[in-house]
């Protein structure tokens, strides 16, 4: 192909890419202009979709400039809907420049747009559309004033909670609702995402905030546990919680009696964030509630709490017929620390449910009595990957010398599901004087699953001495053990590894070959990205792809790009897995010498195949596909559209 081509319409098409890149990509003054995309050949005629920037706007050098011009223009004709497309551009884009006509729209006679406009601060999130905003939450129109309760509670401003006590009173009551809402999210400076786990965590502007709102806000939210709404209620409930408002004592310990559940449930959370020992018994009578929601929260207040008046009733609480009850029962006894609790648990660890299992071993781990060892290992006898996990990491809270003497006891055990699950348990342990000899023998296991088990925990291990043994295993007879070693030594990146790896290339069965090439990538050996290269015309597919994959990461850390032209070929691969897999590791080389051809793939109308295409691009980041990349935008959908959009952000540096 020759410059010469660039005048009178000519230029590479799409066909002329694909029939074997004969462009010199050395030389961008000769390619003539950037292939066309033309709708209807590659993807199937889909129609203009309004979700990129690009059809919204156009195409222009500054949208965000753009976009300003348009909302103005528009609000002077009084055109909604250009004003909403500027809107979403600048909401989207989160550029500040933006921020000064959005507010400016906030008195826009028409709601949509005072909705869109408080949608698109919300969404650059700069503090000064805080006042703006808060003025809406007495806006005439409902919706407006939805919208506004809602966005206040996300800009986490203290400047929002008078206006969201107005909201409080608002006769609307999803605005009350939504308002009281926002006041959690704006008064929420404690974090506790289940039992124990209440400890207070400032910063200096939360502890002004608490200051601030505990003069203003507690006593409209006192108010508000006596709203007729069942909704304000219990937001009010979870914000004076929030608050830690020591008023709200005696009102929340009277919610525990309210005829909603969702309140009584927000109540018991409450106290719990109070952290008031008065609530004690009140919160154990609440263990008794008709409702499973209200037990979990009483369970979860007396776990913060942490007083031992509750072991009894949490106790009793481990035979409740909801299953959720009975783990957060568990969890609870878990961060109280008392013998009485272990018997009753060790029970449990033989419950029909296996998520309250869970829960039983991580708070016998908690408690970390040593009676508890041989009947957590004992459990480990199942067939659920979570209960396993959470035994194992039980098991890591005692003494590791004694958990592991005991797990390679259990190693001679005649069940092989069983010695699977010692084996993960042992690696898991994370003590190799204890574990490696144990696992090693348990690599030439007659049960393959026992030997993969073992494997994997050698790599768990992440110690150097597990790479021999692991490699002694790539000689095994069966291939599903061979394979298993080259992805054990992937998971540890090894560098010593590399030789092996190189040589098992050759290995006789396929899927042992396919995973050596995964794992030759992620070895860190020096001469990985040559080896891997050879592997590209292997005759079997998964091969390939694993080989591509492999590159991938050799690339993707540096190695020289020495396979582009191997890879470009398998662009032409039968198997669709290799071709996305190829431009992969194309996108990771960073040679721009592969950007015409993974342009090229673009035609395919393959939504998977786009998709990856728009990420190499942006990774390999030539300007050069921003035009194509533009117009495959309008015919695109979901995922798809969001993969080009990127692409399109980055080539051009934000600015298309």
């Amino acid at each position: 192909m020759s410059g010469d081509q660039s005048g009178g319409g000519g230029g590479l098409s799409l066909a002329d890419l694909a029939m074997g890149f004969k462009l010199d990509p050395t030389d961008r003054a000769k390619a003539g202009p950037a292939p066309q995309f033309i709708s209807g050949d590659g993807l199937g005629g889909r129609t203009l979709s309004v979700a990129s920037t690009f059809a919204l706007v156009g195409q222009v050098e500054d949208p965000i400039a753009a976009a300003i011009d348009k909302i103005r223009a528009a609000a002077d004709k009084g055109d909604s809907r250009s004003q909403r497309m500027g809107m979403i551009v600048l909401g989207r884009k989160r550029d500040l420049r933006g921020v000064d006509v959005l507010i400016e729209r906030l008195r826009d006679p028409d709601p949509v747009i005072r909705k869109e406009g408080t949608r698109a601060l919300l969404k650059i999130g700069h503090n000064r559309a805080v006042g703006p905003v808060a003025k809406l939450i007495q806006d005439r129109d409902i919706e407006v004033r939805r919208e506004a309760a809602a966005a206040l509670g996300k800009f986490l401003d203290s400047r929002a909670v008078e206006p969201l006590i107005l909201g409080l009173r608002d006769q609307d009551s999803e605005v009350r609702s939504l308002a009281a809402q926002s006041l959690v999210a704006v008064t929420d400076v404690q974090s506790r995402e289940g039992p124990g786990a209440g400890a207070t965590d400032y910063n200096a502007a939360a502890t002004n905030l608490v200051r601030f709102t505990e003069f203003v806000a507690v006593e409209p939210l006192l108010q508000s546990l006596k709203d007729a709404d069942e909704t304000v209620r219990a937001a009010s409930a979870y914000a004076l919680g929030r608050l830690a408002a020591q008023p709200a004592l005696e009102p929340l310990i009277a919610a525990l009696k309210d005829p909603d559940d969702e309140v009584r449930a927000a109540a018991a959370f409450a106290l719990g964030d109070l952290g008031d020992y008065d609530a004690v018994v009140p919160l154990c009578n609440a263990l008794s509630d008709p409702e499973a929601g209200v037990e979990v929260e009483a369970c979860r207040a007396l776990a913060i709490l942490n007083d031992r008046r509750a072991v009894p009733h949490l106790i009793a609480l481990l035979k409740h017929e909801d299953l959720a009850v009975r783990g957060y029962a568990a969890l609870s006894l878990g961060q109280l620390d008392d013998e009485r609790a272990v018997n009753p648990l060790l029970y449990l660890l033989q419950d029909e449910a296996l998520n309250v299992r869970v829960t039983a071993a991580e708070a016998l781990g908690e408690l970390k009595r040593p009676v508890a060892i041989d009947y957590l290992i004992a459990a480990l006898d199942t067939g659920d990957f979570n209960v396993r996990i959470a035994i194992a990491s039980a098991l890591q809270r005692f003494d590791s010398s004694t958990v592991a003497g005991r797990l390679q006891r259990a190693m001679g055990n005649a069940n092989p599901r069983f010695r699977k699950a010692v084996s993960f348990a042992l690696g898991r342990l994370k003590d190799p004087a204890a574990a490696l000899a144990p696992l090693t023998q348990a690599l030439a296991d007659p049960d393959e699953g026992v030997a993969k088990h073992a494997a994997f925990a050698l790599a768990e291990l992440g110690v150097g001495q597990s790479v021999a043994p692991l490699v002694n295993a790539l000689q095994d007879p069966r291939p599903f053990v061979r394979a298993t070693a080259c992805e054990a030594l992937r998971r540890m990146g090894r560098p010593e590894a590399g030789t092996w790896l190189a040589h098992t290339l050759r290995d006789p069965d396929a899927n042992v070959r396919a995973a050596a090439a995964f794992a030759l990538g992620a070895s860190g050996d020096d001469n990985a990205a040559d080896h891997l290269a050879n592997t590209l015309e292997d005759p079997s597919p998964a091969v390939r792809k694993s080989a591509c994959d492999g590159m991938a990461v050799q690339l993707g850390k540096g190695a020289i790009p020495t396979a582009t032209m191997p890879l470009l070929n398998l662009l032409r691969d039968e198997s669709s897995d290799v071709r996305k897999a190829a431009i992969l590791a194309l996108g990771a080389s960073g040679d721009r010498m592969a950007v015409t051809g993974v342009l090229a793939t673009l035609q395919t109308g393959d939504d998977q195949m786009v998709r990856t295409c728009a990420v190499a691009l942006e990774n390999l980041g030539d300007p050069m596909a921003i035009p194509i990349l533009k117009t495959v935008s309008t015919v695109v959908e979901g995922t798809v559209t969001e993969a080009v959009l990127r692409a399109i952000d980055k080539l051009s540096g934000g600015r298309a």
